[in-house]
């Protein structure tokens, strides 16, 4: 993942991942400024000239098979975009890599080749002064081989379509409020905050039935009753950015009653089967959904006692970002 909120001064560098400092181009005090109050903290604010944050190439930054491309931004009224790049890891003409642009001030995901058929836009204008949170979504169907693009601006889906062509990878450096080299004028004009480029979707610890370690399910098609599940929070994740309304479990089973936010577990390591009991002093998101439900929905019924069986929870943050969440249950007594 590269991820980058500009909370600091620099008249070098950005840090948009640790390790992978980006240049300021040109130099300060001549290149992009940094500005107080962004989206979180900080940001860079962006002339539409020549100013831009180049990060050095690395393949991780590849992702033929879907990703997710974030970037709060904000656009003046003066400020002129006929063709203005936020994000940037494209080679034109090579069907490679993927972007973020401004198109006369609206906002667009390009994935792919040049063509407009690899590009969606948003049908309004956003030069009004105000931050933005933008959101593009690329997912490869393995089975097709055709990719869905989704363009999400503060929460609410704007444009989606197939793409023409697949998001092969590149070599060129990726950029923040700029082009690929050799287009120098294709610029950002405004102001860019929280970057972030996610290999598929974001990734959330999740714990069934939390408290029981292990988390034996017993499968029970009588059952009336509700199974508990939360979605940690975290140093780094505050579990009040996620939309309720858009979790579910397999877009079949969604939540019988009204979320809470309270601390009810911690993660429990890296093994998508391990399980703890305690607490770490962070707000978890505890829902609950119908038992019989999600047996029968996941076909649960069907498998062998003693089976681990991994559950994922999906949804997206209220930014637009998808997210899904996976803990997996053993199974007891197939009654």
């Amino acid at each position: 993942m590269l991820s980058g909120s500009f909370g600091r001064e620099s008249r070098r560098s950005a840090q948009v991942h640790p390790g992978h400092d980006g240049i300021l181009k040109p130099p300060s005090p001549n290149g992009p400024a940094w500005i107080p109050n962004g989206c979180s903290g900080g940001a860079l604010r962006f002339d539409g000239i020549d100013d831009y944050v180049d990060v050095p190439n690395t393949a991780d930054w590849n992702f033929p098979l879907g990703f997710t491309l974030k970037a709060c931004v904000r656009i003046y009224p003066g400020d002129s975009n006929s063709d203005g790049w936020m994000v940037s890891k494209h080679r034109s003409g090579q069907n490679a890599g993927y972007g973020l642009f401004a198109r006369d001030n609206h906002l667009g995901l390009l994935v792919g080749g040049s063509d407009p058929g690899n590009s969606i836009q948003t049908p309004g204008i956003y030069n009004d002064g105000q931050w933005h949170r933008v959101v593009g979504v690329y997912s490869l169907n393995a089975n097709t081989g055709t990719g869905l693009m989704s363009l999400y601006v503060d929460g609410e889906l704007k444009a989606q379509r197939v793409a023409l062509s697949a998001c092969a990878p590149n070599n060129v450096n990726l950029r923040i409020g700029r082009y690929t080299e050799g287009y120098a004028s294709l610029t950002f004009d405004g102001d860019i905050d929280e970057v972030q480029v996610i290999s598929g979707v974001l990734t959330l610890s999740l714990d069934i039935i939390p408290q029981d370690c292990p988390n034996l399910l017993t499968v029970n098609l009588l059952s009336k009753g509700r199974l508990p599940v939360a979605i940690l929070g975290s140093a780094t994740f505050d579990v009040s950015t996620v939309d309720v309304n858009s979790i579910s479990i397999g877009g079949v089973v969604y939540p019988v009653k009204a979320p809470s936010i309270l601390d009810v577990s911690a993660p429990a390591g890296p093994e998508q089967c391990a399980c703890q009991i305690g607490t770490d002093g962070y707000s978890d998101l505890v829902l609950h959904f119908s038992r019989r439900d999600l047996i029968q929905a996941l076909g649960l019924d069907t498998i062998a006692s003693g089976a681990a069986v991994p559950i994922a929870v999906e949804g997206q943050l209220l930014d637009g970002m998808p997210f899904e969440a996976t803990d997996c249950v053993p199974l007891v007594g197939r009654e």
